[in-house]
């Protein structure tokens, strides 16, 4: 839980500094600059390996900027009606499944969340992400 101190990145980052390298799946209803940027660095560094995301449709419009700077560089995007909040890292040996309110922006509201490293659920989470992203049936 938090009351702003932190958000989403800042939890991701601080992961990334004990479980790396790592392949990264995001699903969120909003993103900004700083945040991609930090994505992309820790690219850079060799902390992540691969970044999936699936974004709210509505991204394209409500920060093409952001957008274009995330569909330039990350490795695969899909823009869906979404408003899931999941963080999954995944390493050789872990999975690390957050699930919550927070985006991937700053935000000074209440935020909560529950982090686990559940295989079962890492692996849950990574197939419903997979299907959404290749058009599947997450539902069923």
């Amino acid at each position: 839980m938090s009351d702003g101190d932190w958000s989403m990145h800042d939890l991701v980052m601080e992961l990334l500094k004990k479980y790396k390298p790592a392949d990264l799946w995001i699903t969120t209803y909003a993103l900004r600059e700083t945040y991609v940027r930090q994505i992309l660095m820790a690219q850079d560094r060799g902390d992540l390996n691969k970044v999936k995301m699936v974004l709210d449709y509505r991204a394209k419009v409500r920060t093409p900027e952001v957008f274009q700077l995330a569909a330039n560089n990350i490795n695969q995007i899909c823009l869906t009606a979404i408003h899931a909040k999941a963080t999954i890292l995944k390493t050789k040996d872990h999975y690390i499944s957050i699930i919550g309110s927070a985006n991937w922006t700053s935000n000074p509201r209440i935020e909560a969340g529950v982090v686990t490293m559940d295989k079962t659920i890492g692996k849950f989470n990574v197939d419903w992400i997979e299907k959404v992203m290749n058009d599947a049936e997450p539902f069923k």
